[in-house]
């Protein structure tokens, strides 16, 4: 079956060109028109949706894809359940039909979505949470499928986007570390290193240098790592001096707090800890962590308008970008420095 990056190579454009002329969609000159037309009918490729009897008011079939980076070993968790949910309700506001769909690992194991997507049969995706290794984003772009992709940004492939302004979160929970009387602050990034995390640990690093100050720790951690090797980081970070810790990843912050009971620290009395996500998630001892988040309504309501958006003509729009706010969700893990250490200082 021939598909878009083909036509691309035989009309030596790049794939977006093609997307661009196979929807009539931007600036392209009529020569370069022209050859993505001789390159799609020498290939016999017939356009999405062609042949397919159009109705008077338009019903688009949208598809939500669950796709987390590792398949068994990260359970959809509420939180991902209620913006599941808030999508659809936008979707159906909005005149749509929705099918969600959880990922397979590899979109080749993938017996339901990707038949669905081949078959001419959805209109548009959302992309939730994809690695570069499941193949999906670059499946469905090469389909000429519109395609909005959730928290991930551009790097090599465009793509439309709705990310969280992580980066600035970042800023916020360093500043409001900073406020409380904070000077030793650790980072604890994830140990996977995707662009969207990398950009977020230079952003906390970035603002404490602002302060005038380097990170007291900067540790790698992986929430499927023992309880004993939390432990383990968990006593080289308090080994710095450090009295408090920025969790760059959504589910470690959890297990960075259940180190800290393990070793006798009230959380936030001996130590302030901020996390990633407001996932809802708790610690042995009932305690949810103050984390940088979003107004999820209104990521899902950006998530559904933006590929609308791409899917109707008459925007005559090709990639969209929307970062939405964060802000700090505050669960009471956070509090003024009491240590001893004198580079303590509280106002």
């Amino acid at each position: 079956m021939s598909n878009i990056r083909e036509i691309a190579r035989i009309a030596k454009v790049s794939p977006t060109t093609v997307s661009l002329v196979i929807n009539d969609r931007g600036r392209v000159g009529e020569v370069t028109r022209q050859r993505v037309r001789d390159a799609m009918e020498q290939l016999g490729y017939a356009p999405r949706g062609q042949g397919r009897p159009k109705p008077k008011v338009q019903v688009w079939r949208l598809a939500i894809l669950f796709a987390p980076s590792r398949t068994g070993e990260m359970p959809m968790l509420e939180a991902t359940r209620k913006l599941i949910y808030d999508m659809r309700q936008a979707a159906l506001g909005a005149g749509a039909t929705v099918d969600f769909f959880g990922g397979m690992g590899h979109f080749q194991r993938d017996g339901l979505f990707s038949p669905l997507l081949t078959s001419d049969e959805l209109d548009g995706v959302i992309l939730l949470q994809p690695s570069s290794e499941d193949g999906y984003q670059s499946f469905i772009l090469e389909h000429g499928v519109p395609l909005v992709i959730f928290d991930r940004r551009p790097v090599a492939e465009e793509f439309s986007f709705v990310a969280v302004d992580g980066e600035g979160g970042c800023r916020q929970a360093i500043d409001h570390l900073w406020d409380l009387g904070h000077r030793r602050i650790a980072v604890l990034h994830q140990s996977e290193q995707r662009p969207h995390l990398i950009s977020r640990h230079l952003a906390a690093v970035d603002a404490l240098r602002r302060h005038g100050v380097e990170p007291a720790a900067v540790e790698p951690v992986d929430r499927n790592d023992g309880d004993d090797v939390f432990d383990q980081k968990a006593r080289r970070v308090l080994s710095t001096g450090a009295t408090a810790a920025l969790v760059i990843c959504g589910q470690s912050v959890v297990r960075c707090m259940n180190s800290l009971n393990h070793l006798g620290l009230d959380v936030p009395g001996d130590f302030s800890i901020v996390g990633f996500d407001d996932l809802g998630l708790q610690s042995a001892i009932g305690q949810q962590a103050t984390a940088i988040t979003a107004d999820r309504a209104f990521v899902a309501q950006a998530l559904v308008q933006t590929l609308l958006e791409l899917l109707d003509q008459r925007e005559r729009v090709t990639f969209r970008g929307v970062t939405v706010r964060a802000y700090l969700s505050d669960h009471g893990t956070t509090g003024p420095c009491r240590s001893l250490n004198p580079e303590c200082h509280v106002s």
